[in-house]
């Protein structure tokens, strides 16, 4: 129902010199002022890092009278629309993002908004074939066969399959091995230790070993130091007669082994209790790209996995359509290993450096973009 004067619809009704917002009858609402709804938004769910993108949403007058509002974009634009009653537009915004990250986008009118978020990346990180090799590091062991990292990059730990022991490295400058320092080492459960891994908070340490064929879990009294790892309360049998390493997903819901001793296999178990390896369930596996796989490694949101095989010296790089599922990955390319007899590989947190380590040099390479 529309109130006009003469067939002209009414701008605007006041009481006593008072707009007011809409009039009723019998309790029923039979007009209502201008309300530009923000609907139907539209972002792109990723982009990169520079370049262009369009932000759009359509603008909706829900009320019985004319209106004129400036629609605002967030990060930076406006645009004047004039709507009568039940009339709609479509507004855009171009935009481009300098920096990497999760940001929020929002298109508002003076009487609503809608916001969407959008993943800045940069494509080159986490992809071997931008890598450079940059820099080495002596290692302790003479056989050394796994690293991992702590959350921040200030601790880098390797385990050896001549001194069965884990090492801990201390770094004044996070990520970066040439400020790296040996401290200490400790021994391991298995007398040919081939992996190890953290959960989140580096009050867990895992370790998996091909004397024993186990993975064993250990607590710490203090996070991420292993001269505070106490002996092994837990232990599973591995799926493989010969594991070469072990890695978490991002949450712990997931575990996986590398094994070759039926010409390469990637195993993935689901995990019901989050980095409790008792509660580990073996679900599904996949052949490797190298005959003799020795480690893998994850990209920090699941899309990408990497393994690293002596048989063929080579570091590949698999897409995954399902995010930290291995039966959705893809092989997609590959580059030579700096060692003779690679055995491992990690990345840093946020992609712009690899590590491999490596049995002929006995040393820890560093790539960087």
């Amino acid at each position: 129902m529309t109130i006009d004067i003469n067939g002209d619809p009414v701008i605007g009704v006041e009481l006593n010199g008072n707009p007011i917002s809409n009039v009723t009858v019998g309790g029923q609402n039979v007009w209502e002022e201008a309300f530009f709804d923000v609907q139907n938004m539209s972002v792109p769910n990723q982009a990169d890092v520079g370049d262009s993108f369009t932000v759009s949403a359509n603008i909706v007058n829900t009320g019985d009278s004319s209106d004129t509002q400036s629609i605002n974009f967030n990060r930076g634009g406006s645009t004047s629309v004039s709507l009568d009653s039940n009339q709609s537009t479509t507004v855009s915004f171009n935009e481009n993002i300098n920096n990497t990250g999760r940001f929020t986008l929002t298109i508002s009118s003076d009487d609503d908004a809608s916001s969407r978020s959008i993943n800045i990346i940069n494509p080159d990180l986490f992809d071997i074939t931008k890598l450079q090799f940059d820099t080495s590091y002596n290692l302790r062991d003479d056989g050394p066969s796994s690293i991992a990292w702590n959350n921040n990059g200030t601790r880098l730990y390797e385990a050896g399959l001549f001194d069965d022991r884990v090492f801990q490295h201390d770094l004044s400058t996070p990520f970066e091995i040439r400020t790296a320092t040996f401290r200490n080492g400790v021994p391991l459960n298995d007398s040919s230790p081939t992996g190890i891994a953290w959960n989140d908070d580096g009050s867990q340490f895992y370790e998996v070993g091909n004397s024993s064929d186990k993975i064993f879990q250990s607590p710490l009294f203090a996070s991420f130091d292993v001269t505070a790892t106490q002996p092994a309360t837990a232990s599973i049998d591995t799926q493989d007669f010969f594991p070469t390493d072990i890695e978490w997903n991002d949450d712990g819901s997931r575990l996986y082994e590398v094994g070759s001793n039926s010409g390469g296999d990637i195993y993935q178990y689901t995990v019901s209790t989050d980095y409790d390896i008792t509660t580990a369930n073996f679900q599904t596996s996949i052949n490797t790209q190298d005959s003799s796989p020795m480690g893998i490694t994850w990209n920090n949101d699941g899309s990408r996995l990497y393994e690293i095989g002596r048989d063929s010296d080579k570091i590949y790089q698999y897409t995954v359509s399902t995010d930290f599922d291995i039966s959705s990955a893809s092989f997609q390319s590959s580059i030579n290993s700096q060692d003779s007899n690679p055995q491992g590989i990690e990345w840093n947190n946020d992609g712009s450096r690899l590590y491999e380590v490596g049995g002929s040099g006995e040393k820890i390479y560093q790539y960087t973009l």
